[in-house]
C-alpha cells in the first residue's frame, strides 16, 4: 500500500529550496584557491629571480601552491554549482570526488610542505611554506583520523630535521611546531563538529518525517486522513488525466454504527474502525489508497481500475467485513459501499460527492450491499 508519508509528499512537488540573493558567500569559497595561487604566482616570480641549481628547485616548490590552487577552485565552483541544485545524485558524486581526492592531496601537500623546509629560499620563506602546507596536508586528511595521525608524525619527523640541520632557527622552530599542533587540532575539531552536524541534520529530517506523518494520519486507524485524501485525490485526478487513466473512488462507512457507540461504547467503536480499517486495507491493492474521511466513513482510490473492478473490489470488501468478528460486538457488523468513476473534466471533490450519493443509496435500499455507476 502506497499511504506513506514520502509518497504523499512527493506529489505535492514542492518547490526547491534557494538560496537568497546576497547570501551566497563567494569570498569564504574561492578564497583559499585565490589565496593559493597568489601564493603560487608570488614564489613562482621570487624563484626567477634565483641563479643556478636553486632556481630549479625554487619554481618546482612554486608549483604546487599553483596546482593545489587550481584543484581548490575547480572544487569551489563545483560547489558554488551544486548548491544552487536540490540533486541529491549531484551532490553524492561531488561528495565522492572529493573523498577520491583528499587523502592523495593531503599527502602530497605534507611532501611539499616538508620539501620547503628543505629547499626554502630562506629561513621566512621555509616556516612560511611549511605552515602552508601542513594546514593544507591536516584539512585534507581531516576525515581519516588515522591517516591524520600518520601526516601530522610524518611532518613532525621532517620539521624536525629542518630544525636539525639549521633550516629552521630556534624561534622558527618553536612557530612551525606550534602551527602544526594547531592544524591537527583544527582539522579534528573540523571533523567532530561536521559529525554532529550530521548527526543534528539526520535528527531534524527524522523529525521531519514524523511531523510529515502526524500532519496526513488519522491518529485513530494510521490511515491518511481527509487533509491528505484532498491533496493526494487532486494530484490522482490530474495523473489520471495526463495519462488517460480510469479512476475509481468506494466510499464506505458503518452500517447503525452509532447503536456500536451509544450501546457498547465509544472505546468499542474505537476498536471496530480499526478492524475495519485493517480490513479495508487487506482488500484493497497495493496501488490503492485509503482515508478515513471522518466519523465511521471511509474513502478508498483505485487508480487505473475500472467500474467493473471496483464492484468486485467492493462486493470483496463487503463480504469479508460481514464474516468478520468484531471484538466485543456481540451482533454482525455490516458495511454500506458507494463506488463511481471519474468523468472528463470532472474534480476530485465532485467525484467523492458522486461516490457518497451511491453509499446513501445503498444506505437507503437496505444497507449491507454495493452501489454503484
Amino acid at each position: 500500500m502506497r499511504n506513506t508519508a514520502e509518497n504523499i509528499a512527493s506529489k505535492a512537488n514542492p518547490r526547491p529550496l534557494k538560496v537568497p540573493a546576497g547570501q551566497a558567500r563567494y569570498a569564504g569559497v574561492f578564497g583559499v584557491p585565490v589565496s593559493l595561487l597568489l601564493y603560487g604566482a608570488i614564489r613562482a616570480q621570487a624563484a626567477s629571480g634565483i641563479e643556478g641549481s636553486r632556481r630549479i628547485a625554487a619554481l618546482a616548490l612554486a608549483a604546487l601552491p599553483l596546482l593545489a590552487g587550481a584543484l581548490n577552485l575547480i572544487r569551489a565552483a563545483l560547489r558554488t554549482r551544486l548548491a544552487k541544485s536540490s540533486a541529491a545524485a549531484n551532490v553524492d558524486r561531488f561528495r565522492g570526488f572529493v573523498s577520491s581526492v583528499d587523502v592523495p592531496y593531503g599527502f602530497i601537500a605534507g611532501a611539499w610542505a616538508s620539501a620547503v623546509a628543505f629547499y626554502g629560499i630562506s629561513e621566512l620563506d621555509s616556516l612560511a611554506g611549511w605552515i602552508i602546507g601542513v594546514f593544507l596536508s591536516a584539512l585534507s586528511l581531516r576525515n581519516h583520523p588515522r591517516l591524520l595521525a600518520l601526516g601530522m608524525l610524518l611532518l613532525a619527523s621532517t620539521g624536525a630535521a629542518a630544525s636539525a640541520f639549521g633550516h629552521f632557527g630556534p624561534d622558527h622552530s618553536l612557530a612551525a611546531f606550534g602551527a602544526l599542533g594547531l592544524a591537527w587540532a583544527a582539522a579534528d575539531a573540523i571533523r567532530r563538529r561536521a559529525a554532529e552536524s550530521l548527526v543534528e541534520i539526520e535528527a531534524l529530517e527524522r523529525r521531519n518525517s514524523e511531523l510529515l506523518e502526524l500532519s496526513i494520519r488519522d491518529g485513530l486507524t494510521g490511515l491518511l486522513n481527509r487533509r491528505a485524501l484532498a491533496e493526494l485525490g487532486a494530484n490522482t485526478v490530474a495523473a489520471a488525466r495526463r495519462y488517460g487513466d480510469q479512476l475509481q473512488v468506494l466510499m464506505f462507512d458503518i452500517d447503525h454504527f452509532k447503536k456500536v457507540n451509544d450501546s457498547l461504547g465509544h472505546a468499542v467503536g474505537d476498536e471496530v474502525l480499526r478492524q475495519l480499517a485493517e480490513i479495508a486495507l487487506s482488500c484493497l491493492r497495493d496501488s490503492d489508497y485509503l482515508a478515513r474521511y471522518g466519523g465511521e466513513e471511509f474513502v478508498a482510490l483505485l487508480p487505473r481500475a475500472n467500474l467493473e473492478d471496483a464492484n468486485h473490489v467492493a462486493n470483496r470488501l463487503r463480504d469479508t467485513v460481514a464474516r468478520a468478528t468484531f471484538s466485543r460486538v456481540p451482533w454482525q457488523v455490516t458495511i454500506s459501499i458507494g463506488v463511481t468513476g471519474l468523468k472528463p473534466d470532472e474534480e476530485f471533490g465532485n467525484l467523492v460527492e458522486r461516490a457518497d450519493s451511491f453509499l446513501y443509496l445503498s444506505k437507503q435500499t437496505g444497507r449491507n450491499r454495493v452501489s454503484s455507476g
